[in-house]
């Protein structure tokens, strides 16, 4: 007991004085001064409009020292995660200033999703202080109207016009964003873009799209929200067999499904997938009559978006005949259906050989539209798209049609349009015996491209927009507008048409307005 009692009276002091020498250290350590980043009158999480500034200036500061003592390094994520996902953000340094003025190049962000922007403050003693905002990329280009030109007859641009007759909810002057496909990948495109029309991507980050074919049958896919070049031809598809010779892309949308038909074969894609490409071609044969047969697409289908038991109808050449799919997307599995007839149809729909296909699209009253031609004769064929049946077989009078070079059909009426190299027509088909009007007419240059003014969300699915969820109006000039380019050369003007009347066939010239500085007008497209 002794030893024990002498034993504790020998090591207590030294106990007592490592425990007092730790009391002091830590009091010395909560002493030191910490840098202050303060951040005041700055949100926690920050947004920035694409391809703008992003400025952020914090006032650092730590007692006894100036400006000068510290250094300064800025990161930033080039990965979208949800806030507070480490792994997801990947920084990278972007500065070494003490405020931050930097132009964000970036995805714009969707959903929960954001980027990350991380502040290193150091001190001349080697003491560092972090910060971290959540950064939010607000698009730069809503929707509007998308125009493809050339300014050099071997390749393709882009512009953007974002104004009252395009837009929705736009107020101010009309805004023209010019060659937007160069700017951002450092050159224009190496070819014609003569068909666009817009696409979607439904994946986790959203994406708009805008789906291009050439003159030589090339297809191209390009983000509508900063121009990028997404992929073109074999980089788009799972097929290296694919043969592209491209007539017609589509979004036909009410199951996230896009389409392609390239050298008379059709091949779905899946938009809420990545990478985006599309799958094996949908099923080639059918039978009709007790008789396989072998399809081929004539160019184009006419398709539903979202509101009829067949998604597509068209014509297929090798047979003579027009078939489809009953579905609410094209699927690569399913089985191809020929159209029927009933007694109030004037042609069998099966017995139509030897035309070829000028144009396909849906109209008015749940009618499929096919422009064909056979031999001199030119004529419409319509096809119900709810229940695949024929409907009407008409001939188009007059030698006007034998010179059109584009066409297109609005969802509001029996009326189809065409145009020539010099003036704009509408076939009046709703008064029983079918008339073709002159309604607008160029004074100098050719007509290079006309279509009708539809917006691009209406093409995924109009019904939930209409009438379900998420209630949404068309404004004014959708499917009543029609719009035209006109070229000279390499350079070339915009022409928006406006339509009047019950059948849409009398342009209001009062209203028809122009724009200019294009080079050659290849296509035109409204995007989302």
């Amino acid at each position: 007991m002794k030893k024990i009692i002498i034993y504790l009276i020998i090591v207590f002091p030294f106990l007592t004085t490592a425990c007092f020498k730790d009391l002091g250290h830590e009091w010395d350590r909560d002493s030191i001064p910490e840098i202050v980043i303060d951040t005041t009158g700055i949100p926690a999480t920050l947004s920035v409009l694409q391809f703008d500034h992003l400025k952020v200036a914090p006032t650092v500061s730590k007692e006894g020292l100036t400006a000068a003592d510290f250094s300064y390094k800025w990161y930033l994520s080039y990965v979208m995660g949800y806030p507070g996902e480490e792994r997801a953000y990947m920084p990278d340094p972007i500065s070494t200033d003490a405020a931050l003025d930097y132009v964000i190049d970036l995805q714009p962000t969707s959903g929960s999703y954001s980027y990350s922007l991380w502040l290193q403050v150091t001190d001349k003693t080697g003491l560092r202080k972090d910060f971290r905002w959540s950064l939010l990329v607000l698009s730069a280009y809503g929707d509007g109207l998308v125009i493809a030109d050339t300014k050099d007859g071997s390749t393709t641009d882009l512009t953007l016009i974002e104004g009252r007759s395009f837009t929705e909810a736009w107020t101010q002057d009309d805004r023209i964003s010019r060659n937007l496909y160069s700017v951002k990948n450092g050159e224009a495109y190496a070819g014609l873009i003569t068909n666009l029309s817009p696409g979607w991507n439904a994946n986790s980050t959203g994406g708009k799209r805008l789906y291009g074919i050439t003159a030589q049958g090339d297809f191209v896919v390009v983000s509508a929200i900063d121009y990028s070049l997404i992929g073109k031809n074999h980089d788009l598809s799972y097929d290296d067999q694919m043969v592209f010779k491209a007539t017609q892309a589509l979004e036909t949308s009410t199951s996230s499904y896009s389409a392609l038909v390239t050298d008379g074969k059709i091949y779905p894609m899946v938009t809420s997938l990545l990478p985006e490409r599309f799958h094996l071609s949908m099923t080639e044969n059918y039978s009709s009559g007790g008789v396989t047969k072998t399809n081929y697409v004539d160019k184009y289908v006419a398709y539903v978006h979202g509101n009829g038991t067949w998604w597509g109808i068209w014509y297929d050449k090798n047979n003579g005949a027009f078939i489809g799919q009953k579905s609410s997307y094209p699927n690569y599995s399913g089985v191809l259906t020929p159209t029927d007839k009933d007694a109030s149809s004037n042609f069998d729909p099966l017995d139509v050989p030897g035309r070829e296909t000028l144009y396909a699209a849906v109209g008015s009253q749940n009618e499929d539209y096919f422009l064909m031609k056979y031999g001199s004769t030119y004529e419409i064929y319509t096809v119900t798209n709810n229940t695949g049946m024929a409907r009407d077989k008409i001939t188009i009078p007059g030698s006007e049609i034998a010179q059109a070079k584009f066409f297109a059909v609005s969802e509001r009426t029996k009326t189809v349009f065409f145009a020539d190299q010099t003036a704009v027509y509408a076939i009046i088909l709703s008064g029983g015996t079918p008339t073709v009007k002159k309604m607008y007419s160029v004074s100098s240059g050719e007509i290079t491209a006309f279509s009708v003014f539809r917006q691009a969300w209406y093409l995924r699915n109009p019904s939930l927009y209409v009438s379900g969820v998420g209630y949404k109006v068309p404004i004014a000039n959708h499917e009543t507008m029609l719009l035209l380019g006109v070229s000279s050369g390499n350079s070339g003007t915009l022409y928006e048409l406006p339509l009047l009347g019950a059948d849409l066939a009398t342009v209001d010239n009062s209203k028809v307005i122009s724009y200019s500085g294009f080079g050659k007008i290849l296509s035109i497209s409204a995007q989302e």
